[in-house]
């Protein structure tokens, strides 16, 4: 694969993107701009909260580096009023190192609910200074981010760390996230000083150089550039040769017994306290799965008082292990709960099926398309729950443990085999805490170990299937109805450096769209909903190379609403339009991939039995079409014996005696694809939600109506909400 350039040159070429233009009048609204480097607290994010110095104790150093979070804050007084910006950073310190945290990733292990300005946003990435949060995007950062982090980096004429940015709009006027522009970062870092750095000041400040390398251009940097609504409006500029954009650097005093540093001029700021994170240390047993029970300090002994409530953190290490799902109860010593996390942190945030009174908890980890079990999270908590110790307890000790009999780890969805499981519980002691000694029970499983491949689509470079959000490419659809449809991708170990696609949309009309791609790396998706157009650039924000793809998720999200007149039996097809299907291979060249898909066909009214499917694939030279027939998901079933009558085992889908997790996996791979093995009795027993007979009586197989009630209704009996049938 071609390199592409490096990271550094392309931020480089990114800045010269900002406007190099005789600045025009500044408004008195944003008669300055400015740039602040201060530390960074998610729980008070906003530039107040932060302090430009920092103080790193003897102390502190003497166990290993130190690192704390900080951040970069844009003061503006319009909301909205910055079109592009490009500022660079490095240190002084030949030691200190800059770890970047880009706001289009990750950056809580859970995801966290903020404040923002168009309502309470929900995410496990952390809140940047413009943004906004919707349906179906959930938070989305303002703007494009070009980063560049460097150990060193001559162009800007720094030996030491460096870090790089240009944004621009994106084309669009953003608004804050917050009230104010600064109330939420620009972009957020961690700082490291490392064991042994000599004491004394240093600083963290911004570069001022030429990033352009063209003799008769000057970009200087750092620059911001006015929101313009086109391209002919006049560009207001700030920067240091135009006296109106303030910055304001971070100091770092380094405190010890050792050498002293060269000291810099400081700034006179008040000290900010900086706290650690303490780190659990994972379970560890010799079982495939070994839990812990903690306290959310990670703790398994803890003092509580009489009426408190106590956050629980079920830990695993697994090892290497998958995992399909599993069952579990908790013994919970008359304590009970009041709270449960719905989805399971260690578990690709599967949902947590439960029944407080009971202390049980079902989940079903297997992946939403590709019916794979998930890979597991060691140190994160499967289960999360909230227990309440009563207002009268005294002296008295409380042990959350397991119930052996009753934890079920599920290695596959098809079948019922289990992994081995360990535990240690956790001890709450109201009153004195008195030495409690660790015990570990240990559950014997099977250790067979099932594999399953999973087989491409079709044969092209990137394979896309559209379908509903239930993961159908023929469903049912009602006049007015609004269907949520997901492109999803197969790429195999193909990266991606961004796409283009249109698709035909007939009388249907596109009423939202998501505004970034799961599939890609989070990249943004620009759209044009009249046409049904869509564009994507996956480069990574820091390499700029092509965004490695998660298979089996959706490259596009969108919206479509069915005619309010709409007639039963009329059709739509949402296809792809070859000719403007392109899948770059890298972010520099016009290099493509070929690409394949299955359309999604909506009927209004009676459901689709069977369809025939088209099947295009692309390349850069030609275009080639064939004709297949696919099965499609339907909720009927025949029987190859008519006339035979079974009597039901309710929820026993896999016919293996019991009902457990595996069922609902089996039945769920099913509903998503009707070529899944299923017997005639596992349809019968999967029947649960109105049924032809509740009594239990024999009837035909061929009078089966499954769906993805019947899977939630078993599930609900196993944590012991419902009784089978319904």
């Amino acid at each position: 694969m071609k390199k592409l350039i490096s990271a550094v040159t392309s931020l480089c070429m990114a800045a010269t993107m900002v406007s190099a233009v005789v600045p025009a009048t500044v408004g008195a609204a944003d008669a300055t701009k400015g740039f602040s480097i201060k530390t960074y607290n998610p729980d008070k994010p906003g530039i107040s909260d932060g302090s430009s110095k920092v103080t790193v104790t003897k102390d502190q150093l003497a166990n290993g580096d130190y690192t704390f979070p900080a951040a970069v804050y844009l003061t503006e007084a319009t909301n909205g009023g910055t079109g592009s910006f490009s500022l660079n950073l490095s240190t002084n310190s030949p030691d200190i190192k800059f770890n970047l945290k880009s706001p289009n990733q990750s950056y809580f292990d859970e995801e966290k609910t903020f404040t923002i300005s168009s309502g309470e946003a929900t995410t496990d990435c952390y809140i940047s200074f413009g943004g906004k949060y919707g349906r179906l995007s959930g938070y989305e950062a303002a703007g494009r981010y070009v980063f560049g982090v460097a150990e060193s980096q001559s162009k800007a004429g720094t030996d030491n760390y460096f870090l790089g940015l240009t944004w621009n709009n994106d084309g669009e006027k953003y608004s804050w996230a917050g009230t104010k522009s600064d109330d939420f970062p620009v972009y957020v870092f961690d700082v490291t000083v490392p064991k042994g750095t000599p004491a004394g000041t240093y600083d963290i400040d911004f570069l001022h150089y030429d990033t352009d390398d063209r003799a008769d251009v000057t970009v200087m940097t750092p620059l911001v550039e006015a929101y313009r609504a086109s391209d002919s409006d006049p560009a207001a500029k700030y920067s240091i040769e135009d006296n109106n954009l303030t910055l304001n650097k971070m100091t770092i005093e380094v405190q010890g017994d050792g050498p002293v540093a060269k000291t810099t001029t400081t700034q006179d700021t008040p000290p900010v306290t900086t706290t650690t994170t303490t780190q659990v240390t994972p379970p560890v047993g010799n079982a495939d799965f070994n839990f812990s029970i903690v306290d959310e300090n990670g703790q398994s002994a803890i003092t509580a008082t009489p009426g408190q409530k106590i956050l629980v953190d079920v830990l695993v290490d697994a090892g290497s292990n998958t995992c399909a799902g599993m069952d579990a109860q908790f013994d919970l010593d008359g304590l009970t709960i009041t709270e449960v996390a719905g989805k399971s942190a260690a578990l690709g945030n599967a949902k947590v099926k439960d029944n407080k009174t009971e202390g049980r908890f079902s989940i079903i980890a297997t992946d939403e398309v590709t019916g794979e079990p998930t890979a597991v999270k060691n140190g994160k908590s499967a289960i999360t729950f909230e227990i309440e110790v009563p207002k009268d307890a005294t002296n008295k000790t409380y042990t959350i443990g397991m119930v052996d009999s009753e934890l079920k780890i599920f290695k596959q969805g098809g079948s019922g085999d289990k992994y081995t499981g360990d535990w240690t519980p956790l001890k709450i002691t109201v009153g004195d805490p008195g030495p409690s000694p660790v015990t570990t029970t240990t559950q014997a499983q099977p250790t067979t170990t099932t594999t399953t491949a999973t087989t491409p689509v079709a044969n092209a470079d990137f394979n896309f299937s559209i379908v509903d959000e239930n993961g159908q490419s023929a469903a049912t659809v009602q006049p007015g109805q609004k269907v949520l449809v997901d492109v999803l991708v197969d790429a195999g170990n193909n990266t991606c450096a961004g796409m283009d696609a249109q698709i035909t949309l007939g009388d249907l009309t596109i009423t939202e769209v998501a505004g970034k791609s799961a599939a890609l790396g989070n990249a943004k998706v620009k759209d044009n909903k009249a046409e049904g157009r869509f564009s994507i650039i996956a480069t990574d924000e820091v390499t700029g190379e092509p965004t490695a793809v998660k298979n089996g998720k959706s490259a596009i999200t969108f919206e479509v609403q069915i005619p309010q007149d709409a007639t039963d039996g009329t059709t739509y097809k949402l296809d792809m339009v070859a000719s403007e299907l392109k899948i770059f291979k890298q972010g520099g060249s016009g290099d493509k991939y070929t690409g394949a898909w299955t359309p999604l066909t909506l009927t209004v009214g009676a459901p689709v039995t069977s369809t025939t499917t088209n099947v295009t694939t692309t390349t850069t030279v030609t275009t080639t079409t064939t004709t297949v027939t696919e099965p499609q998901p339907t909720t009927t079933t025949t029987n190859p014996n008519p006339g035979t009558k079974l009597v039901p085992t309710w929820g026993d889908v896999n016919c293996d005696g019991s009902v457990n997790v595996a069922d609902v996996v089996v039945l769920n791979r099913y509903l998503n694809n009707p070529t899944y093995p299923v017997s005639d009795q596992g349809k019968v027993n999967g029947d649960v939600l109105d049924p032809q007979d509740k009594t239990g009586a024999a009837v035909d197989p061929a009078g089966v109506r499954l769906t993805a009630a019947d899977s939630e209704t078993i599930l609900k009996s196993i944590v012991e909400l419902v009784t089978l049938p319904q």
